[in-house]
């Protein structure tokens, strides 16, 4: 499996705040399915976990829920409208949803190139139809699927043009990076980062590139996956193989982290942490 480099999720909520210590919410038994690959939540405390063979969901405060998967049943990706309205994406266009209370496979998997057929992205990427969940996988927006009163449609080519723009794939790559463009992204909510070859990174506010520092060299050690990211309380936290880093204005530091890291998601209130088998929080 090849996972998207680096998802960010980005918040421009700036605060001078040192965060808390992290908690342990959920962990997997030692034996049985894992590790996890991504997590979602909501401002409510509402959390989500997804993996190989199985979903875990519950709250910050209370219990925690787990949905096993048959073995075919790996989920690359999670976004939610609310705590009862989740979406789940995986292989071979598998894609699962959390509606009355139940998960239901509302688009089992499909034949063909599995490569093309691999989802790793979930949530409303088209802004000219912001209530329109879609899906994409590497092809960002050439594979993509739209729902539509409930059915899974191909999205149309000027829709897969305007993915590509918000994923800023056609970026000529000097711009805005003077050295070139190393990695772009872009957040659920549509807030983009460029990191370049000399290591700096930017965040776009409104029509300008802001400089963030320069990002660490180990985010950028050949054969180093970026394990995600994200912006809290103005800090963008990046996750480099096995060692999290935090930005503060332009300044970077090696951040205590869980081991095992998978995935990065933040809500106002908290940052979120999926490991290979636990689900963590660090809150005001």
């Amino acid at each position: 499996m090849t996972v998207a480099p680096l998802v960010v999720v980005l918040s421009l909520l700036g605060a001078d705040v040192t965060p808390g210590p992290w908690k342990p919410l959920f962990a997997l038994p030692s034996a049985g399915p894992g590790p996890f690959v991504a997590i979602w939540a909501d401002e409510s405390g509402s959390i989500v976990a997804v993996g190989r063979e199985v979903i875990v969901q519950g709250t910050r405060t209370g219990a925690f829920k787990t949905t096993p998967l048959p073995p075919t049943h790996g989920l690359f990706g999670v976004w939610g409208r609310r705590a009862d309205d989740v979406f789940a994406v995986g292989p071979r266009q598998l894609i699962m949803h959390f509606t009355d209370q139940k998960w239901i496979t509302e688009r089992p998997r499909q034949e063909g190139n599995p490569r093309r057929l691999m989802l790793y992205h979930i949530g409303p990427f088209l802004p000219d139809l912001p209530d329109t969940v879609v899906a994409y996988g590497p092809g960002d927006g050439e594979d993509g699927l739209k729902r539509l009163s409930g059915a899974w449609t191909p999205v149309t080519p000027p829709e897969t043009a305007a993915i590509r723009r918000r994923e800023q794939r056609d970026l000529p790559s000097h711009k805005p990076c003077r050295a070139g463009t190393y990695q772009t992204g872009v957040t659920v909510d549509g807030q983009q980062w460029v990191h370049c070859h000399d290591r700096s990174v930017l965040l776009k506010q409104g029509d300008t590139f802001v400089p963030h520092g320069r990002a660490p060299k180990a985010c950028m050690k050949e054969g180093v996956p970026l394990h995600g990211s994200a912006i809290w309380k103005g800090d963008l936290f990046l996750n480099c193989g096995r060692e999290t880093w935090r930005n503060h204005g332009t300044e970077w530091a090696r951040e205590p982290a869980p081991a095992k890291l998978r995935s990065l998601f933040s809500t106002p209130a908290c940052l979120y942490a999926a490991t290979d088998t636990s689900i963590l929080a660090r809150c005001d």
